[in-house]
């Protein structure tokens, strides 16, 4: 009885060193599920800020799509999710982002009122693009409110944005930054119609440059996620802009061979 005590206290002993390091990336993952992974920002903080974790590691959920083989080759289209209160979920999105094959990365730590919102992307995105087949160029973001402002800052702080789909808020300030390589990108804005926050559509819509391709939905509801149909809509309409554009086809072609494999050109 006492070699069984020990051996149980030994391997909680080996989980818990394993758990405080980050995730390995040589680590094996399960498609179709969900899994926590732990990670480290290359960007760095002062020491003063009370929201740095006491561990350097930061987090996000990680969706692989069904059928996703670790030894294959065929590269998935991103999608970045941020919640204004942390700890994001896919929620009435899952349907959607399931069915069409998307890794989905889920940001843990980003939340309204805390900085680490930009480590904790940063983290993300370096990890997650050595750890899995993603495509380079076919990254999304969507957000809801606060989760929605830090999203309009993703294109300026790393290349391969498409589209954005911002949830019950527009951009943080005046979008200037978005020019030269991210001029073309695609933002789909959802605003319930009791939503306070529904004048913001017009940021969407103010100062962008030309190639900036814009679009705002008002739907019957409150300062809340879109329902799923809404979703799939602003989904289309991206997908769409960044995929059936000729000028795009050429540079995005392994993206648009996912694209067809779906079926989703009709």
């Amino acid at each position: 009885m006492r070699v069984l005590w020990l051996c149980v206290i030994l391997l909680s002993m080996a989980s818990l060193t394993q758990a405080a390091g980050p995730t390995p990336l040589q680590q094996v993952l399960p498609a179709g599920v969900e899994t926590l992974i732990a990670c480290r920002s290359p960007y760095q903080m002062p020491a003063a800020s009370r929201d740095w974790p006491q561990d350097d590691l930061f987090h996000y959920r990680l969706y692989l799509p069904a059928g996703y083989d670790a030894r294959g080759q065929q590269t998935y289209p991103l999608m970045f999710i941020a919640s204004p209160s942390g700890n994001a979920r896919m929620g009435v999105m899952a349907a959607r982002l399931k069915r069409d094959r998307w890794v989905v990365a889920m940001l843990v730590e980003s939340r309204n009122r805390s900085i680490v919102w930009l480590p904790n992307f940063m983290a993300a995105y370096h990890d997650i693009t050595q750890r899995v087949r993603v495509h380079k160029s076919m990254l999304f973001c969507t957000g809801l409110s606060g989760g929605a402002r830090v999203c309009g800052y993703y294109p300026r702080l790393r290349p391969g944005f498409q589209g954005l789909i911002l949830q019950a808020a527009g951009f943080p300030q005046r979008p200037a930054y978005l020019r030269g390589a991210n001029a073309h990108i695609a933002v789909y804005g959802t605003f319930g119609n009791q939503d306070r926050n529904r004048r913001e559509g017009r940021r969407i819509r103010a100062g962008v440059p030309p190639q900036t391709r814009t679009l705002v939905e008002l739907w019957e509801g409150g300062h809340t996620w879109a329902p799923a149909s809404v979703f799939n809509r602003a989904l289309d309409w991206l997908e769409e802009k960044a995929l059936l554009d000729q000028v795009y086809q050429n540079s995005l072609s392994g993206a648009y061979r996912w694209h067809l494999d779906n079926g989703s050109i009709r």
